[in-house]
């Protein structure tokens, strides 16, 4: 039994460490393709400004169709009103010292706008380089990098489109099941320690969770509509499932053993079921129901422990809690990932990318 679990474990680090790594290459290249293909377009058009256009492609890149659409549009509309704020308030400051009052109304502007829309500040970009660029120029800079910026823009959606796509929605999932496996390793951790296992304090389990919670909000965002109100569904179930290891982890605490009147035999096989109940949330072809049956038989059998040997204290009692609190937890997240939208594919999966690249409505 124990080799087995040492096993699942092992397979759960190894998937996010190469999920990571699958991640990262698809991410290096996209990037890449999109500064060499920005580059090779300024030279064959003629642009004068090969820098902003390079930057704008790079870093409109982001790990989905949906996130780089919403950062492309983000950076158009946020371009616009800098351009527009920077070259209105050229024509009417003065020569000389003017240029030190327009830039500084140039930033305040957009900065103020910047405040309900995070990732506006990008208009902070064109409007100071319109305000240093001199009034003699104005309008051939306006012009000049407003046509490098939408050109690097629509370069790097474009290879976010057509290389290595991954939906947001996909993404999400994908990140969630990360998010459950890590989880799950904590989770192990926690009962391992409880029999009287020496576990080595080890925080990855709790920072890879964060970081996957946190990009799957990212995605959510980067959704519109019941696309997006369904990730963040999944997103609060596996955090209740997340709290839900918590409150066991708090109910141990540092004592050596397992609560009071919970055999070690009953606490092999919650350890056991456990692992299998969360496999059972991420894989396709586990049997969820069975083994949300089996966790639930461990648990009766945890409680008919604790009643016969009279272990009415708080910790048993808050240990008891969190095994429940985890089946209820499981279920929800099983549930509210069953019901992510499904993913397309051929035309109808093309579709979906495009439709993910369209900005989102304000």
């Amino acid at each position: 039994m124990k080799n087995m679990l040492a096993n699942w474990l092992d397979a759960i680090r190894q998937r996010l460490i190469n999920q990571r790594a699958r991640d990262a290459l698809r991410f290096a290249l996209q990037s890449a393709v999109a500064a060499a293909a920005t580059y090779g377009a300024v030279i064959a058009l003629g642009f004068d400004e090969a820098f902003m256009a390079v930057v704008a492609a790079v870093f409109v890149v982001q790990p989905s169709v949906a996130g780089t659409a919403d950062r492309a549009w983000n950076r158009i509309f946020a371009a616009a009103l800098g351009s527009a704020i920077g070259l209105g308030l050229m024509m009417i400051a003065p020569p000389d010292w003017g240029t030190t009052l327009a830039l500084g109304l140039a930033v305040l502007a957009v900065n103020a706008v910047a405040a309900f829309q995070a990732d506006w500040r990008y208009g902070t970009i064109p409007a100071a380089a319109l305000a240093l660029g001199g009034q003699s120029d104005t309008l051939e800079i306006a012009m000049n990098r407003g046509m490098a910026l939408g050109l690097g823009v629509a370069i790097g959606l474009a290879v976010s489109v057509i290389l290595f796509p991954e939906s947001a929605r996909g993404r999400a999932a994908r990140i969630l099941a990360n998010a459950v496996r890590a989880t799950s390793d904590r989770l192990s951790r926690v009962l391992r320690r409880v029999q009287g296992e020496a576990v080595e304090e080890n925080s990855d389990p709790r920072r890879t969770y964060h970081q996957r919670i946190d990009e799957a909000r990212g995605a959510a965002d980067s959704l519109r509509g019941d696309a997006s109100r369904s990730v963040l569904a999944a997103v609060e179930a596996v955090e209740r499932l997340h709290d839900s290891v918590q409150i066991i982890e708090r109910a141990v605490g540092d004592e050596d053993g397992p609560p009071q009147g919970v055999s070690d035999e009953t606490l092999e096989r919650v350890r056991s079921t456990a692992g299998e109940l969360m496999t059972a949330l991420v894989e396709k072809d586990a049997d969820f129901d069975a083994a949300y049956d089996a966790y639930e038989a461990c648990i009766e059998a945890a409680n008919t422990d604790v009643d016969q040997a009279g272990g009415d204290g708080p910790r048993p009692s808050a240990f008891l809690f969190g095994l429940t609190e985890l089946a209820a937890a499981a279920k929800q997240t099983a549930r509210t990932l069953s019901e992510l939208p499904e993913l397309e594919t051929g035309l109808k999966g093309a579709r979906a990318l495009g439709a993910e690249a369209l900005p989102r409505p304000r």
